[in-house]
C-alpha cells in the first residue's frame, strides 16, 4: 500500500481525509505548522494518532526534506486562506512553499509518483452568467463604484440587461481578484506545469465552499457557516454582506475528502484540473435561516449592514459534470449537512464569538468597505498611492519607504501601488521586497513598457481606495504634501497641485507654460499647472475609460472630468529637484507624441458622449 504525505493534515479537510485514507489501508504522514488561530493552542486534536505527525513548514526545507522521504504520493492541503489584509503571506505560504515541494521533489529525485494540489473557486473571480439577449457571460466583474451604490446584481457588459447565474465550468477563464486566489492559481498552475515536465501524474481541484464537522471555530477569516455559527449560539445576528442574495456552492467536508481520494487513485485524474462542489446554488441568506433553525436560534434576526468585500463574487456555483465523469458523487443535501455539523457544535461546550474583534481590521484596511448610505460610523476614507515605475532600481526603495511613513502620519487607511512598467533593471525585485516586508505596499506588473498613460490607468485600475493619487518617485514632490490634498478633499473631486519655487531646467518650465496656454485655450482648462500631482475620486474612472497612452494622459483625464462635470482645486507645492533618472518629455520625439495625443481629445469625447447615451438609452428604453 503507498505511502500518502498530507501537507496541512492536521486542518479540517486534512484530519477528514487522513482518516479516510487510513480507513482505506493507506500510511499516511502529515506535516502542518498549527498555525494560528486555526489551531488556538496549537494541538492536533482532530488527527488521528494513526497518522505519522510531523510539526513543521513548507516554507522550510528542511521540514519538507523530512516529510517526503519514503513518500508515494502527496495531497498538498498545506495554505494560508481566508479573507485577511496580509497580502504578501499568501504568496510566501501559499506560491513560494508550493514552488519549495516542487524544488525538492525534482532536486533530490524523490520517488514521489502523485501529486494533488488544493486550489480554490477563487480563482474564478466571478462566476459564469447568461443574458437571455447576448448570451454567455464571462470575463466581468462589479466595479467599486457599483458595489458603493448597493448596486449587487450583475448586468450583462452589453445590453446593461441583469443576467442570470448559470453552473461555473473548468473551462471558464480564471480571473482571481484576491491575493488569496491569485496564490492558488499559481499553486495549481505550478504543479500542473511541473507534473507535465517531470512526467509525475498531478492533479489540481478547485474546492467551493466546505463546511462541516471539525471546521474551526477559532479563524474569523474563513469559513462563512462557522462564522454564522458562532454569532448564532452567542446570540448575536449574523452578518450578511451586500444584501443576503448572493449565493454559493456549499460541499461536505466527507465529500471532499472522497474527491481528494479520487484524484488520488484515478488514473483518469492525471493532468487535469476538477471543481470540487455540489453543483447547486444556495443563497447566503437561506443558509442562515437553516442554521438558525437547526441551533434553536430562529428568533435571532441577521444584521445587513450594505458592507461588502470588493472582489468577491456575486453568484457561483460549481458544474461538476468533469469530475462526475470519472466517478466523483456528492452524498449529502445541505440540509443534512448541517445537521450534521451542528450536532459536531453541540459537543464542543462554549462556543467563543471571534468575529467582532476581527470586523475592526478588517474595516481598517478596507477589506470590508460601507456602502452609500449605511447607517452609523463611516469609515476614514483612503488614499491609493499609485508610483508608476520604469527602471527605477536605483530610487525606488528609498522613495516607497519614505512614501509610507509620510502618508502614514496623517491617514491610516491607505495603499502604496507600485506599477513596474516593464522595467529591466531589477525594479521588479526591489518592488517585490517592499510588498513581502509591508502589507500596505502592492506591486503591479507590467511585462513590457506601456508608456506613463498606461501605467496610470493600471494604477487607477487596482486602486481599493476612495482616492487615488499618482506620484513621480524621483523625489520632485514631496509626498508630506499629500495631507494638503487629503484635507481639501470635501471642497471638489479632483486636488491638484501647483509648483512653486520649480527646480526645472528653463527649457522645461517654457515648453510647460506653453503646454498650459495651449490647453486654457482650446480646452478651457481651469488649471494653471496641468501635468503636475493630482489626486482623484477613485468613482470618476467608473466613467472615464482612459486611451492616452503618453504624457497627454492627464490632460485626457482632466479635460474629461470637466466635460462631466467634476470640480477642481488647486494647491501650490514646492517643487523640487530630481534625484533619480533623465527627463523625456522634452525630447522631439515624445514632444510629437504628445501633441498627436492631444489633437485626439476631442474624438475621445465624442466617443465618450456617444457611449454615454447609448447605455442612458438601455436604462431607459423607449
Amino acid at each position: 500500500m503507498k505511502n500518502v504525505l498530507v501537507t496541512g493534515g492536521a486542518g479540517f479537510i486534512g484530519s477528514h481525509t487522513v482518516d479516510l485514507l487510513l480507513g482505506k489501508g493507506y500510511k499516511v504522514r502529515v506535516l502542518d505548522n498549527l498555525e494560528y488561530p486555526t489551531h488556538l493552542h496549537g494541538n492536533k486534536t482532530a488527527l488521528s494518532s494513526q497518522a505519522e505527525f510531523l510539526r513543521g513548514d513548507i516554507r522550510n526545507i528542511d521540514d519538507l526534506t523530512r516529510a517526503l522521504s519514503g513518500i508515494d504520493w502527496v495531497l498538498h492541503l498545506a495554505a494560508t486562506g481566508g479573507f485577511t489584509p496580509d497580502i504578501g503571506r499568501y504568496f510566501e505560504v501559499n506560491s513560494v512553499g508550493t514552488a519549495n515541494l516542487l524544488e525538492l521533489i525534482q532536486q533530490r529525485k524523490y520517488r514521489v509518483e502523485r501529486l494533488v494540489v488544493a486550489s480554490s473557486v477563487g480563482i474564478y473571480g466571478e462566476g459564469l452568467y447568461q443574458c437571455e439577449t447576448c448570451g454567455p457571460v464571462d470575463g466581468v466583474r462589479r466595479s467599486l463604484g457599483q458595489l458603493t451604490a448597493r448596486q449587487w446584481e450583475m448586468r450583462c457588459v452589453r445590453c446593461g440587461r441583469e443576467v442570470r447565474p448559470v453552473p461555473t465550468p473548468e473551462t471558464k477563464t480564471p480571473s482571481p481578484e484576491k491575493a488569496y486566489s491569485m496564490s492558488k492559481f499559481d499553486q495549481e498552475r505550478l504543479v500542473l506545469g511541473f507534473g507535465r515536465d517531470f512526467d509525475l501524474h498531478t492533479c489540481a481541484l478547485r474546492y467551493f465552499l466546505t463546511y462541516g464537522p471539525g471546521q474551526s471555530l477559532t479563524n474569523p477569516y474563513t469559513g462563512v457557516i462557522s462564522l454564522f455559527s458562532s454569532r448564532l449560539l452567542n446570540d448575536l445576528p449574523p452578518i450578511l454582506y451586500e444584501d443576503g442574495e448572493q449565493s454559493r456552492d456549499f460541499i461536505h467536508v466527507s465529500d471532499v475528502a472522497e474527491a481528494n481520494l479520487l484524484a488520488l487513485e484515478s488514473d483518469q485524474a492525471r493532468d487535469r484540473v476538477f471543481n470540487v462542489g455540489s453543483g447547486r446554488a444556495t443563497k447566503i441568506k437561506d443558509v442562515v435561516e437553516m442554521l438558525a433553525e437547526l441551533t434553536g436560534k430562529s428568533g435571532v434576526v441577521p444584521e445587513i449592514p450594505g458592507e461588502f468585500r470588493p472582489g468577491e463574487s456575486r453568484h457561483i456555483y460549481a458544474d461538476i459534470t468533469a469530475f462526475s465523469e470519472i466517478g466523483f458523487k456528492t452524498t449529502r443535501t445541505l440540509k443534512e449537512g448541517l445537521s450534521d455539523y451542528v450536532a459536531w457544535l453541540a459537543g464542543c461546550g462554549t462556543v467563543d464569538e471571534y468575529l467582532s474583534d476581527a470586523m475592526t481590521e478588517l474595516k481598517r484596511t478596507s477589506v470590508v468597505r460601507n456602502s452609500a448610505g449605511q447607517q452609523g460610523e463611516q469609515q476614514e476614507e483612503g488614499l491609493s498611492v499609485i508610483v508608476p515605475a520604469y527602471n527605477e532600481a536605483g530610487n525606488l526603495e528609498t522613495f516607497v519607504r519614505y512614501t509610507v511613513e509620510a502618508v502614514s502620519r496623517f491617514l491610516g487607511n491607505f495603499e502604496v501601488i507600485i506599477v513596474n512598467d516593464g522595467s529591466h533593471d531589477g525594479t521588479g525585485f526591489i518592488a517585490d521586497r517592499l510588498v513581502a516586508e509591508d502589507n500596505r505596499v502592492r506591486v503591479v506588473h507590467h511585462p513590457f513598457n506601456v508608456g506613463y498613460g498606461g501605467a496610470q490607468k493600471s494604477g487607477f485600475r487596482h486602486a481599493g481606495k476612495e482616492w487615488a493619487v499618482v506620484v513621480p518617485a524621483d523625489h520632485q514632490f514631496d509626498v508630506a504634501d499629500l495631507e494638503k490634498f487629503y484635507e481639501a478633499r470635501k471642497s471638489a473631486d479632483i486636488i491638484c497641485s501647483r509648483r512653486i519655487e520649480r527646480q526645472d531646467p528653463m527649457i522645461r518650465i517654457l515648453i510647460s507654460r506653453f503646454y498650459n496656454w495651449l490647453m486654457r485655450l482650446f480646452y478651457h482648462v481651469p488649471l494653471r499647472d496641468l501635468n503636475w500631482v493630482k489626486m482623484f475620486r477613485t468613482s470618476i474612472f467608473e466613467e472615464i475609460e482612459i486611451e492616452t497612452h503618453g504624457f497627454a494622459v492627464d490632460a485626457e483625464i482632466v479635460v474629461m472630468a470637466m466635460s462631466l462635470g467634476y470640480g477642481f482645486e488647486e494647491i501650490p507645492v514646492p517643487h523640487y529637484r530630481r534625484t533619480w533618472g533623465d527627463p523625456t518629455g522634452v525630447s522631439l520625439r515624445n514632444l510629437l507624441k504628445t501633441a498627436l495625443e492631444l489633437s485626439r481629445i476631442r474624438g475621445i469625447i465624442k466617443k465618450s458622449a456617444k457611449r454615454k447615451n447609448a447605455m442612458a438609452k438601455t436604462d431607459h428604453p423607449s
